[in-house]
């Protein structure tokens, strides 16, 4: 006997229907769970963090005990963390900032342009902030004088988000609880056409475009 692909195919035996329906709903929510694992802030490991700090050429180590290599600066006797209790710490309260976001996220970016028309809204950018704030701030320090600046707003799926890459920015950018910070999104080139809801302002919050 000669069954169909389509598992509702009416003579497939009922058995048969059964196990390939479970099957299908098993492998479902293990993809979920490999996808979420991969790409929810929630799912990070107090080791993924220590993973994006760069302590070698600054520290003796990340804290007493953490690895059997030596820093290379011999006269360092400093570690990032004096105890592996406080690295546990600082790990589990930058895992909380990113699953502490709403889904989708608010983001924020500041660009310079010649005008407004030049802004390409379907790939604006990889970078963005999660707070206006901090996308303003970065515009009065970065912005090209004799261009004009402008900011954009939108949403984004966490799922979309590239966790990876805003975790590594936020050690190198972030977490010094300052005008400074940047407190990066990273957005890759393929997901930012999936950008909700862009709207473009001035730096006076004028509304230029509403997409």
């Amino acid at each position: 006997m000669t069954y169909t692909v389509g598992y509702d195919d009416v003579n497939l035996p009922a058995v048969i229907k059964e196990a390939i329906i479970i099957s299908m709903h098993r492998l479902k929510t293990y993809n979920q769970f490999i996808n979420e694992s991969l790409e929810s802030p929630k799912h990070f490991t107090v080791e993924d963090i220590w993973d994006t700090i760069s302590w070698e050429d600054n520290y003796k180590d990340l804290f007493p005990g953490y690895s059997d290599e030596n820093s290379t600066m011999d006269m360092n006797d400093e570690y990032v963390y004096d105890t592996k209790e406080s690295a546990i710490e600082a790990a589990n309260d930058i895992i909380d900032i990113f699953d502490s976001l709403p889904n989708p996220i608010p983001i924020y970016r500041t660009l310079s342009a010649d005008s407004v028309n030049d802004i390409d809204l379907e790939y604006a950018g990889d970078y963005w902030s999660f707070r206006k704030e901090s996308a303003i701030n970065f515009s009065r320090s970065a912005a090209v004088t004799w261009r004009n600046s402008f900011l954009l707003e939108g949403k984004i799926d966490k799922n979309l988000v590239n966790w990876k890459a805003t975790l590594n920015a936020w050690q190198h950018f972030s977490g010094s609880w300052s005008d400074s910070d940047e407190d990066e999104i990273n957005i890759e080139f393929s997901n930012q056409p999936k950008i909700q809801d862009i709207k473009v302002y001035d730096l006076k919050g004028n509304l230029l475009i509403d997409a």
